[in-house]
């Protein structure tokens, strides 16, 4: 098969394991879901939202929304919904106002990349452990790519001066929370990455920042969410509904373009007009009941709006208390590369001590570690546990350091449900320490994620044998 421009794309290593994964569940054996990065809550968002999605997806009317086309651009009500959110949480705070006309619907959350990349003739900055569809996205659209460390700033002043040698409008890739990490950029973090772009921006060179924010709900207790759209004018904000509201399956990002960049909106419109038009209508009708603020009897008295940042407030904490406690479990042969604060990945390292033992056992990659580990915890443990290699997100693949879930709970409407919600709020409201307040977290830990805990010893004892 001959590619175009010598492209020639391969699967992501996600789905490869997640490939043997699922064929080793079909088999009968429990094996964790510790490599997709799935919220898993979808059963606790309140139920007015489940049943506007059944209404709406309903064929009683003659104008019912899965017979409708919709504005390419996304549906009008629901833009506005957005922004109104977007301007009192996001944008008040930088000063910049913005609209329904700035807020663009596409399929998908990284469907922003790939609108801006297809649009213009631009080079592409990535960390040099980022999301996997950042790259091939870039190269599907003819864009060049450089990568750096996220740890040296000097590293990324360079990979940008270099792309602007090549290119005179670059597009810089900043996740947060990040993916495979769950590292969380601080305001002081963004700033100094804010002033290296504008340094080498100039009236001939244009340098935009595509901030994927699509875990900014999932933050954890003691740590705060700082949006690149409050630093940095030249910023398009990119979201979606399949992490913060555990709504996958829709398939429905959200792209919020700053002031400055609002020129894009015409253009992104007219490319969904001949790619696909508009995305899933119903879902897009269905979606503005998340930001419904009418008070409602069958939620006792409560709004699904109000019951929606409730959601967020739990999950939060849910998947914080998650992440501490699976990390202790592991801890004496994996290091933890950043101190997650957000989402509900971990980048783990595998200590040198054991590095060197499966080394000498003619284990020398990632990969090859990483079904070991799954066939181990699986055939001897009785609980497998998948772990995607680093190489899948850019990093060496004989570093020996994967990305984990942790998100499982054996129970997960039990677990959100133990959780009451005017201590979360309480909790939340803390100023330091505030994890550490939450009593009895072996406890809960215990109770609620025992299949996910004893997964984990086993992993510890499979790297020690």
């Amino acid at each position: 098969m001959l590619y175009k421009n010598g492209i020639d794309l391969k699967p992501t290593l996600t789905y490869a394991i997640l490939a043997k994964a699922q064929e080793f569940r079909d088999r009968g054996h429990v094996v964790l879901d510790t490599a997709f990065g799935r919220n898993d809550l979808t059963q606790c968002l309140p139920e007015t939202l489940i049943k506007k999605f059944q209404e709406v997806h309903s064929n009683k009317k003659v104008l019912s929304p899965i017979s409708q086309y919709y504005d390419p651009q996304g549906l009008p009500k629901l833009r506005q919904l957005i922004a109104d959110e977007e301007q009192e949480r996001i944008y008040k705070k930088a000063g910049l106002k913005i609209t329904a006309d700035n807020v663009f619907i596409p399929p998908t959350s990284k469907g922003g990349l790939d609108y801006v990349t297809s649009l213009l003739s631009a080079a592409v900055v990535i960390d040099d452990c980022a999301y996997p569809s950042y790259a091939p996205l870039a190269k599907i659209n003819s864009c060049p790519v450089f990568r750096y460390s996220y740890k040296s700033m000097d590293e990324f002043d360079k990979a940008i001066k270099k792309s602007l040698e090549v290119k005179d409008v670059i597009i810089v890739v900043l996740t947060n929370p990040n993916n495979p990490s769950g590292r969380l950029f601080s305001r002081k973090d963004l700033k100094e990455r804010a002033e290296v772009m504008q340094r080498n921006s100039s009236d001939k060179k244009t340098i935009i920042c595509l901030a994927d924010e699509i875990y900014d709900r999932i933050v954890y207790p003691d740590y705060e969410f700082v949006s690149m759209a409050e630093i940095y004018p030249l910023t398009l904000r990119s979201c979606g509904y399949s992490k913060n509201e555990a709504l996958a399956g829709l398939r429905l990002g959200k792209l919020i373009v700053s002031p400055e960049l609002s020129y894009l909106i015409k253009d992104f419109k007219s490319i969904a007009t001949h790619r696909h038009g508009s995305v899933n209508c119903a879902a897009q009708l269905a979606l503005t009941e998340i930001y419904n603020k009418d008070i409602s009897k069958e939620l006792d008295g409560k709004s699904t709006y109000s019951l929606i940042q409730e959601f967020y407030l739990k999950e939060s904490l849910i998947y914080a208390l998650i992440s501490k406690k699976s990390l202790e479990v592991i801890k004496e042969v994996f290091d933890v590369e950043d101190n997650p604060g957000g989402s509900f990945y971990a980048l783990i390292k595998l200590r040198s001590k054991y590095k060197k033992m499966f080394l000498e056992k003619g284990i020398t990659t990632g990969i090859a570690l990483a079904e070991y580990i799954l066939e181990e915890t699986m055939s001897t443990h009785k609980v497998g546990i998948p772990l995607l290699p680093v190489s899948g997100f850019g990093g060496e693949d004989s570093d020996f350091s994967f990305r984990i879930v942790f998100k499982y709970c054996d129970d997960y409407q039990k677990a959100f449900d133990s959780l009451d919600i005017d201590f979360v709020k309480k909790l939340f409201k803390e100023k330091n320490n505030r994890l550490d307040s939450f009593p009895n977290a072996d406890e809960w830990y215990e109770k609620y994620c025992s299949l996910l805990k004893k997964g984990l010893e086993g992993l510890v004892k499979t790297v020690r044998s």
